[in-house]
Parts: structure tokens; sequence; C-alpha cells
């Protein structure tokens, strides 16, 4: 559930819970435990400045709830908590998501993790990342894939340790392409456009406020800013 969201500058504060009903049966003996998870999701925008644009911050709570209980013994459920950050955007016209998580359980050791995607040539991706918390062991994982109109193939490798190496593949299905943020991408024009405009450069401004207002016609301060930027124009052409 949003607590708060601002399509415009893409800034958003969720929450979130699950509910879970546990049963363990051990022959005879059974024990059973209410429990929930809890998770707060964090995405500044553009609204904090532009170099927190497409990051995000997430922490969850899980296996919150009573103990479980055999005959006369109890113990408490597995809890933990997990946090992470993401990042998604652009490096040097490359379209980047890096990834780091920690996680710290109430009976084991804490583990953590971090990633990184690139999508390069438009269709073709390749993804790194180290992990602490393996099925089998840590290490490196390697990865890449290509993606095509509707279908995407992807490859990854781990190294499971004694069990030698794991390769696995995977081909993804996209039936409809994701509706865009209009909005949201009128406002990234137009804080293009207010950065060409205190450069001096009035030409590259209008053609960013003219995207704007053609991605979203109510736009609050893109007309005013044309004219703005029309008069320096207006300047520039007749400076007496």
């Amino acid at each position: 559930r949003n607590l708060y969201l601002d399509e415009r500058y893409g800034t958003q504060l969720s929450v979130g819970g699950t509910g879970k009903w546990i049963q363990e049966r051990l022959d005879t003996a059974k024990a059973a435990a209410y429990a929930g998870d809890l998770g707060v999701l964090f995405s500044p925008g553009i609204k904090w400045g532009e170099f927190l644009n497409g990051w995000k911050a997430g922490m969850a709570l899980r296996n919150l709830g009573s103990d479980m209980t055999f005959d006369q013994e109890s113990f408490a459920l597995p809890r933990s908590l997990t946090a992470g950050l993401s990042y998604t955007g652009n490096w040097r016209d490359e379209s980047v998501v890096v990834t780091l998580d920690g996680r710290q359980p109430n009976d084991g050791a804490r583990t953590f993790g971090a990633g990184l995607e690139v999508w390069t040539l438009q269709s073709f991706v390749l993804r790194g990342g180290y992990t602490s918390a393996g099925d089998i062991g840590t290490g490196l994982r390697i990865g890449a894939g290509v993606r095509f109109k509707t279908i995407e193939v992807d490859y990854a490798f781990a190294s499971e340790g004694p069990f030698g190496n794991a390769h696995r593949f995977g081909v993804t299905f996209r039936f409809a392409a994701p509706k865009p943020n209009t909005v949201l991408l009128a406002q990234h024009s137009f804080d293009k456009g207010m950065r060409e405009f205190k450069r001096g450069r009035y030409n590259e401004s209008m053609d960013d406020f003219n995207k704007t207002l053609e991605l979203d016609p109510k736009h609050p301060q893109a007309v005013d800013m044309m004219k703005k930027t029309y008069e320096k124009l207006h300047e520039q052409i007749s400076p007496e």
C-alpha cells in the first residue's frame, strides 16, 4: 500500500505485510504458530535531488509471531531482518542496475549479496554478483541474456562447492510492454530543459519544454518556462 506517491517526481513510500499460519508434525506430535512479515520500500525520485533519482531502499522483518511448541518444548521461529539498496539508471549511455542487500537472522550469521546488471546494444545483458549465502557455498555468480520483442533467454553460472558447477537457463515470455509513466517522463524532460536553460542553451531547452507539454499538457511550469525561453531567444536575435 502506498503511503505517499508523487508520480511527477517519482517519489514513493510503500508498506506491505503478509500473514502466515505455520504447522509442523513429527509422528504424533504437532505444533502450530502464527507469524507475519512487514516491509517498507522508499524511492526518493528527483524530488530529493537528481543524484538520488533511480535509487530505492527497502527493509523487511520476517516471521514476527508466536513460538512453536512440541509437547512441552517451545522454540522461536527463524526471524530475520533484511535491508537492501538498488539503483536503476544510465552510465555512459548504457542501462545499469546495481543492488546490495544484507540479512541478519536471529539464529545465524549475517549474510550479504551484491549484483550488477548492464544492458548494452539495446538487447544484450551482462550480469555479475556475489553472495555469502549460497545454497551450498559462497562465491561469484555470472550470467548473460538476450532480449527479443517478446522473449528473453538468460544463462547463469555458479559454483556449488563440492557438488561442482551449476548452469542455469531461463526463458521469459512477455505478452505486453509495461505502460510508461508519461507524467514522470514529462518531469524528466522538464528538468532537462531547466538545466539547458541555466546553461544558456535556449534552443535545446525549448525542445525539452515542448516535449514536456506533449507528454503532460497540464504540467504546471512548462508553459511559463517556454515563455521565458522565447524571451531569451528574442533577446539573442535583437539584443537592442
